[in-house]
């Protein structure tokens, strides 16, 4: 019944839409990022990689609420991001009230708040991967692309697939963000 008026289907649609980009896009850049910080951290010659662990979870440690209102200060129009861009020379970006950057914005702060935790379950699943494997596809000839894409990717996929439905599911329902950027 409600849907017969235009506003109402408009608005529902519109939301829906976004909804449902949103969760796509935060779960994709969320474990793509994550992803990219476990492998960089799983290579041997890596020097002080407790360290960069440690700076790459604190994001994760500090309360969501306090890095949206951190983020919102940083990207406010007189905010220092802005100030830096002026400061060079180039415009200022109105991060938080132009819609499609807003919403760029809040895709990239969840990717900030969520990539750590991606990146400590994805380390955890590549020390469950046999070096054997690894092993005997540089026997075989394979390159380091084929060994991600045939090895690394399907591996830590088949573990972290419950967790990827779930985060999608949390994104889903996750108004916290686009109601705190207002």
């Amino acid at each position: 019944m409600l849907f017969k008026f235009k506003i109402w289907s408009d608005t529902f649609l519109g939301i829906a839409l976004w909804t449902f980009i949103w969760a796509i896009c935060a779960t994709i850049f969320t474990f793509s990022f994550g992803f990219i910080l476990a492998l960089a951290l799983a290579k041997k010659n890596i020097r002080f990689a407790k360290v960069w662990r440690l700076i790459f979870i604190l994001p994760y440690a500090i309360p969501t609420f306090v890095t949206l209102l951190i983020f919102r200060l940083l990207l406010n129009g007189i905010g220092p991001v802005n100030s830096f861009l002026n400061s060079i020379g180039m415009n200022s970006v109105d991060f938080l009230s132009v819609s499609l950057n807003a919403k760029i914005t809040v895709i990239a702060v969840c990717v900030w708040v969520g990539a750590p935790y991606f990146m400590l379950l994805i380390a955890g699943a590549l020390t469950n991967i046999s070096r054997d494997l690894y092993e005997a596809s540089e026997v075989d000839g394979a390159t380091k692309w084929q060994q991600f894409k045939e090895i690394t990717l399907p591996m830590v996929l088949h573990q972290v697939a419950p967790t990827l439905v779930m985060t999608f599911a949390y994104n889903f329902n996750n108004f916290w963000c686009n109601l705190s950027s207002d």
